[in-house]
């Protein structure tokens, strides 16, 4: 493959047509010297211009070096990327960083702590040697949309840790990037200040209609900022979709088990007309109305706030008399532990003002049939595996 860096390939796509995969990966693999396998094994994904992706994913798993595909700073082994009509990367194109129009904020902040915040922020104009007089004016719009135009003439060192990030974020918006890739930028920070910085991110790029491609591990981040999702395991994406079709509908083992808090049993499952019936090794038989409609050894997933609890029997599908072990309180939600009289242990969340049990209570769970999800068992250890859902 040739590292020939030549000048971008126009694509003859219509305008509109393009928007909707304003960026394109194509079938990318890089593997790294030394490395048993492929950093990224195929992995290809379209968004539409405007929108919000977050590559979703433990350590180890491909999304950093995915963003640093994008953005030029690792050269895949083949693969396509392209950005609106501009080819970045294909066998004969590469791109370099400084042309592909792109913003990168990074986990470590990269501030300069000897500068002022205006200072920080106007170094990339500077070096594109833009006027001084439009630097002034694009540099005030910048920190005024980060909330931080009062602190312009402020020294770098003597900013919290928040308004680093946010320094961090002007100086790649100031830019007018065609796309912007934050990596892991809020890792950083407490819990309390992550949460504030979520909602003022996402509201920040909705309102300036930036691309956006947001790397993390945290899937709550994921779930509340993005318009999809990419989560991805050992190279491969094993689902691409939005945070509600992903959490509700994971497509995979895997994005299941990573993906919230659930329950998950192990037996065997019998296909009917419309629905399965699953028996767990612990005792508990189930009807399925959703995910893999098959005959055979099973594992079937269930969300702990999907499991009802109520003090008496009230006649429902699924539904089995059980013991409190044990009650936590959680604030706004009660966490349970309990026991069905076949010895199967289930985890429950409620809410608080709505459930009150205490350890050692009589009660009855029950779980609506469409969220009782199945997967096939895994055969002799191997991982589920599934085609990426658009």
């Amino acid at each position: 493959m040739s590292s020939t860096i030549s000048d971008p390939a126009v694509d003859a796509t219509p305008a509109d047509a393009r928007d909707e995969r304003f960026l394109e990966v194509t079938d990318l693999v890089k593997t790294y010297p030394g490395a048993p396998s492929p950093a990224l094994n195929g992995v290809s994904f379209a968004m539409p211009k405007g929108s919000f992706l977050v590559l979703l994913g433990p350590s180890g798993c491909g999304k950093t070096t995915t963003m640093r595909s994008i953005v030029g700073l690792e050269t895949p082994d083949s693969g396509t990327i392209r950005v609106g009509d501009r080819v970045m990367y294909d066998d004969t194109t590469n791109v370099p960083v400084h042309r592909r129009a792109m913003g990168m904020v990074f986990q470590s902040y990269a501030i300069w702590p000897h500068r002022t915040v205006a200072q920080n922020v106007a170094f990339p104009l500077k070096v594109q040697k833009v006027a001084r007089g439009e630097v002034t004016r694009r540099v005030d719009e910048a920190l005024e949309l980060v909330g931080l135009g009062h602190l312009g003439r402020r020294s770098a060192s003597a900013l919290s840790g928040g308004q680093m990030q946010r320094v961090a974020l002007a100086r790649s918006i100031v830019m007018r990037p065609d796309l912007l890739l934050l990596d892991e930028p809020l890792s950083n920070l407490d819990a309390s200040l992550r949460d504030r910085l979520r909602i003022e991110l996402k509201r920040l790029q909705q309102e300036l209609g930036i691309t956006s491609v947001y790397v993390t591990h945290d899937q709550s981040e994921a779930l509340a900022m993005a318009d999809r999702v990419a989560v991805m395991f050992g190279g491969v994406i094993h689902q691409f979709a939005s945070p509600r079709e992903l959490y509700e509908a994971p497509a995979t083992l895997e994005v299941a088990e990573f993906l919230g808090k659930s329950n998950m049993l192990e037996g065997d499952a019998v296909a009917g007309a419309g629905s399965t019936e699953f028996g767990s090794e612990g005792g508990i038989r189930l009807t399925s109305t959703t995910g893999w409609h098959g005959t055979g050894p099973a594992i079937a997933r269930i969300r702990v706030e999907d499991v009802d609890l109520h003090a008496s029997a009230e006649g429902r599908v699924n539904e089995y008399p059980a013991r409190v072990l044990v009650a936590v309180y959680e604030g706004s939600q009660m966490a349970y532990l309990v026991e069905t009289g076949s010895g199967a242990q289930i985890e429950v969340v409620a809410q608080r003002r709505t459930s009150d049990f205490r350890a050692g209570d009589e009660v009855h769970i029950s779980v609506d049939p469409e969220h009782v999800r199945l997967y096939a068992a895994p055969v002799d250890g191997a991982g589920t595996t599934a085609e990426p859902t658009a």
